[in-house]
């Protein structure tokens, strides 16, 4: 009997369902804040999809006016009228700024001054600008070719002809200038544009709005089926926005049960295990053990098992008919969906592997759970006595081999001390597993007594006695205790030692616990708990190495930035002195005023000041940075030449999948999250060892050899059980509370950590995009303060501007490109923070 096959299996309650969410019965809601005007079904009632259920009367003053849809639509056209206005002025100046630049470009022969005057997009004015600018650029050449050609016959000095030169230069310069600044009209018409057609869509918006507002009033069935219950007083009810109105059941045969098993239970089960379904309304008699004797039960499949827990320890199983077992004939098909309606309570056996039913008796007996698959365990080397991790973390900082930026990150995970800490410690969790294992190591033990006592049978006689005893004791990781023992006695023994033969005995003897201390006891507990630990570790580990190697890329980044800024300023240094010197030769020679001498020497002196400032930064950076430059062999290392860095870099925009893939593979790899994983099972360790002790202590004790030689007595045996029953428990159910609330803080803990580490990628995310869209207009805002600078300058150098107007140019200028180094630094940073939230490899 004992060796009958038992079928074990998980029991679970809950439910009867649709399996699509769609086919599921449907809570109808209002959409808007609104008073009930009349219902157009009653209970009981069958709809189809769009029917209208209700009519609802708006409440809020601004819909309820009728003239507010027609004021809306005044708005919209108005708007339009304005944006097609800034639209033609666009056109305008992109035709007038398309034939300065062929203007800039144009020989000046006569066919290109009709070309640049043609198109029609141009205005009066806009001719008459391109017109004066055509014959300022044609005298001034036209000029200068005359003064050449007397210049060669000697008819005049070198210095009309310069003054010629500059003429022409200064014309061509303002058609620059004008061109510039049509451009800068341009971005304003532009930008106005994007006002207006924001405005624009406001108000298309609002008339949607409002359109859909008046679509609202009527409340529609979402889909064919039977009106089950109607909710609210009747007419003059007031139903707020998102409040259930009514509930629509359809009309489906695609049935499934709903199922909650226990977080213990929830491992084994996995899709497409059978299972045995008992419905209320339904009489049935099932034996759990032997499925095949079941009366009035019905075969299901579990079809989806949840992969998160519902908050109370529960996991959801959703079982759908089993089509195979009708079809075969084996099982009836399930009752129909106008009598097994949704809601409807049931009891399903998920039936798991076979065993033999004593098997069964001695688990249930224990109080064990039932088998599960154990995670793969650290594997010890056969060479070494060191551990295989079973768990590789992921790394950041990949590209280009013998790149700055990659040469110094290897150079900071190689000697980063923090980081060599943090291996000492991962370490050290190797060795605690070796330690917990040597718990299991075969023990050798020996003694050797020699007494010289007096004598019990004769007292006053001196007695000698020898004992000698060697064993071989083994423990087993399932709580069994096994040894070889031998011992040797030789004369008077007192009692209770006994005498062995003269060639001593040889026993074996075997320990087995019958309940407490079986399969889960302290030693294997402790052994299982230090495995679970050398993983938590090494996430750990994963996890600083991240974050060192995150904020080393920032101090790389900013040190960069710092760098290019220094070499921005000093440029702008260099530029003022030679300016300097230029306008101080000219300000003697009485070619300009003596304060411009002044202004340029208060330019320069505010330069060195920005200069200094710049070093400064410089020096901040190169301390940060120094924190993370580290030899192989922990010692500090010297600043590197050149950080490798492109200015050209481009920068791109993440794509809504490939967010959402960065996210996916954030829950993934996280170390964070396995460290929580590992750290759960590890409190489940504790709770299976707790519930263990929740058992009398009953062991059975088993020894048998041979006591030989001369005074043997031959074939010895011991065979005895030991009993302990403590009478309350205490310490066992506290340890067990213990760890049931440990499992349930790390549970929430787990949510808390996912949705922390998914807002942190969408962080990432928004910060890489944002910067992009940053770095292209501060790059393209550096590009126009150049062409700005150099016009203002070309200006000056032809006597159309001043120096306060060059130096505002350039620093303008440099403004622009220090910004352009300050946003690329922090989208390279950025990109590293995705990279670690990521936990790329």
């Amino acid at each position: 009997m004992i060796f009958v096959p038992w079928t074990q299996s998980v029991t679970g309650s809950g439910a009867v369902t649709a399996f699509s969410a769609m086919q599921r019965p449907q809570t109808v809601s209002a959409e808007i804040d609104a008073r009930l005007a009349s219902w157009k079904v009653h209970e009981g009632d069958v709809v189809s999809a769009g029917h209208v259920l209700a009519e609802l009367a708006e409440m809020r003053p601004e819909y309820i006016d009728p003239s507010m849809l027609a004021r809306v639509k005044g708005q919209r056209d108005a708007a339009a009228l304005k944006r097609d206005a800034a639209r033609a002025q666009l056109a305008t100046y992109d035709a007038l700024v398309a034939a300065l630049r062929r203007l800039g470009r144009a020989h000046l022969a006569s066919a290109d001054l009709k070309a640049v005057t043609a198109p029609k997009e141009i205005d009066e004015s806009g001719r008459r600008l391109v017109a004066a600018e055509q014959q300022g650029v044609l005298a001034a050449r036209l000029n200068l070719e005359r003064i050449e050609a007397l210049h060669a016959e000697g008819l005049r000095s070198t210095r009309d002809l310069e003054l010629a030169r500059r003429e022409l230069a200064k014309a061509e310069g303002e058609v620059e200038t004008k061109l510039l600044d049509t451009e800068l009209k341009r971005a304003n018409v532009l930008e106005k544009l994007g006002g207006l057609e924001s405005d624009l869509l406001k108000a298309e918006t609002e008339l949607s709005k409002l359109a859909r507002r008046g679509e609202q009033r009527f409340v529609r069935a979402p889909m064919d089926g039977k009106v089950v219950r109607l909710f609210g007083l009747g007419a003059g009810h007031v139903f707020k926005a998102g409040e259930a109105m009514a509930i629509v059941a359809p009309d489906t045969a695609d049935q499934a049960v709903e199922l909650f098993v226990s977080d213990d239970d929830a491992p084994l089960i996995a899709p497409g295990r059978p299972v045995r379904i008992q419905f209320a309304g339904w009489p049935a008699l099932q034996m759990s053990g032997w499925p095949s004797v079941a009366v009035g039960t019905f075969a299901g499949r579990v079809a989806v098992v949840d992969a998160s827990n519902d908050g109370r320890g529960r996991f959801r199983l959703l079982v759908r008919p089993d089509r195979a077992a009708e079809e075969s004939g084996l099982d009836s098909s399930w009752p129909p969906s106008s009598r097994l309606r949704v809601g409807s309570q049931a009891v399903g056996w998920v039936l798991l592997d076979r065993v033999p039913i004593w098997f069964e008796l001695w688990r249930r007996f224990n109080g064990f759970p039932l088998p599960c698959p154990r995670a793969r365990r650290a594997t010890r080397s056969p060479r070494s006595n060191e551990v295989r991790r079973p768990y590789r973390p992921a790394a950041l900082g990949s590209g280009r081999r013998g790149h700055p930026f990659e040469s110094f990150l290897e150079g900071v995970l190689s000697g980063h001390p923090d980081l060599k800490a943090a291996g000492a410690a991962r370490d050290s969790a190797d060795a605690v597993l070796l330690e917990r294992s040597g718990a299991f190591d075969p023990t050798l033990n020996a003694k050797f007594n020699e007494r010289l006592f007096n004598s019990s049978s004769a007292p006053g006689r001196p007695s000698e006695a020898k004992e000698s005893e060697a064993s071989l004791d083994f423990a087993t990781r399932w709580g069994a205790r096994a040894s070889v023992a031998g011992k040797l006695a030789r004369g008077d023994m007192k009692t209770p030692v006994s005498p062995t033969g003269r060639d001593g005995t040889l026993t074996y003897a075997l320990g087995v616990p019958l309940l407490r201390g079986a399969l889960s006891n302290p030693r294997q507990a402790a052994e299982r708990k230090a495995e679970l630990g050398v993983t938590v570790a090494q996430a750990r580990y994963a996890e600083r190495r991240l974050k060192i190697l995150l904020g080393a890329s920032e101090a790389w980044w900013k040190w960069a930035a710092a760098k290019r800024k220094l070499d921005i300023e000093r440029e702008l240094q260099t530029n003022a002195e030679f300016r300097m010197a230029a306008v101080s030769t000219r300000a003697a020679r009485g070619d300009l005023p003596e304060m411009a001498a002044v202004e340029a020497e208060q330019e320069l002196w505010l330069r060195r000041g920005r200069v200094a400032r710049a070093e400064r930064a410089m020096q901040q950076a190169s301390l940060s940075l120094s924190n993370y430059l580290w030899t192989s062999g922990g010692e500090p290392a010297a600043l590197p030449e050149s950080d490798g860095a492109r200015d050209d870099e481009a920068a791109e925009e993440l794509l809504p999948e490939q967010a959402s893939a960065a996210e996916v593979a954030a829950l993934a790899r996280r170390p964070e999250i396995r460290a929580l994983e590992f750290t759960r099972e590890a409190a489940k360790v504790d709770r299976s060892l707790a519930r263990n002790s929740l058992l009398p202590q009953l062991d059975a004790l088993w020894s048998e050899g041979e006591d030989r030689g001369a005074g043997g007595i031959g074939r010895v045996r011991r065979i005895g059980v030991e009993l302990s029953v403590p009478l309350f428990f205490r310490s066992a159910r506290g340890l067990s509370r213990q760890a049931r609330f440990t499992i349930e803080g790390l549970d929430w803990a787990e949510r808390a950590l996912k949705l922390r580490v998914a807002n942190e990628v969408r962080d990432a995310v928004s910060a890489v995009n944002a910067d992009a869209r940053r770095l292209a207009a501060a790059r393209r805002e550096a590009e126009l303060a150049r062409r700005l600078e150099r016009a203002e300058r070309a200006a000056f150098d032809l006597g159309d501007s001043t120096l306060f107007l060059v130096n505002q140019r350039e620093r303008a200028s440099a403004e622009a490109l220090a910004r352009v180094v300050d946003v690329l630094a922090e989208y390279r940073i950025s990109r590293a923070a995705l990279s670690a939230a990521r936990a790329d490899p």
